[in-house]
């Protein structure tokens, strides 16, 4: 229920500032302004808000070249997004976005005033300034840290697929490797304790030679033949 005039106006407000951020034109105008202009800012956590884990040291200490950095989102390399991502993951850095001059004054808002409030210009002077605090609420409040998040995702979907594509050029480059020379017999082994280490014997054109699976000892199934082995099976 609307009992007073501040409420009245409290849930007008609160109306025209999901408008605002909800507005096409000034999501838009966010977009190119934050990806153009705006800064990726990663800092490091105090102590007292540090993972203890190992797995968080480690990350800590491979990613320590990027605490205190900022880089141009739209120029942030691929392989430091996701050694920003696994920093922040295990909660030793913070990462945020600086829009400073990301954009002309107040563009956003002004898209979002054009849409809402198309007759912004001829309402009397104190309804406009209810009007625009609450454009400048819903910019500020709903619309950035909605475009926050899917400059995130963006940067985060273009390394996925920068490393994928660098995976497979490499990987491509590991099948096509020519054989050994001088030629020779290769043997492969898939550890494992209760199944078994599964062994692959291949000559140097990639034939099968040989395939077996030794069992470690203290793992050998019952009724092996010789503990803590089982014969290679000739192919």
């Amino acid at each position: 229920d609307v009992k007073t005039v501040e409420d009245a106006i409290a849930g007008a407000s609160d109306i025209i500032a999901e408008a605002a951020a909800s507005c096409v034109e000034a999501r838009e105008s966010a977009r190119k302004a934050l990806w153009r202009r705006g800064k990726l800012v990663v800092t490091e956590k105090k102590e007292k808000e540090k993972e203890t884990t190992k797995a968080a040291k480690r990350v800590r200490e491979q990613t320590r070249d990027y605490f205190g950095t900022e880089r141009a989102v739209c120029a942030v390399p691929e392989h430091q997004v996701l050694a920003i991502t696994r920093a922040e993951a295990a909660g030793v850095a913070r990462v945020s976005f600086d829009w400073g001059k990301a954009s002309p004054p107040n563009s956003p808002s002004r898209a979002a005033r054009a849409s809402v409030a198309p007759s912004f210009d001829r309402l009397p002077r104190d309804q406009r300034a209810i009007v625009e605090r609450a454009i400048d609420d819903g910019v500020h409040r709903l619309l950035r840290p909605s475009i926050e998040r899917w400059a995130r995702g963006e940067l985060r979907e273009r390394a996925l697929r920068r490393a994928v594509r660098d995976f497979g050029a490499n990987l491509r480059a590991l099948l096509l490797h020519p054989p050994m020379r001088p030629a020779s017999v290769v043997v492969g082994v898939d550890p494992a304790f209760r199944t078994g280490c599964k062994l692959a014997a291949v000559d140097a054109t990639g034939a099968v030679v040989a395939t077996g699976v030794v069992y470690l000892p203290g793992f050998e199934p019952r009724g092996a033949r010789t503990p803590g082995t089982q014969a290679p099976a000739a192919m």
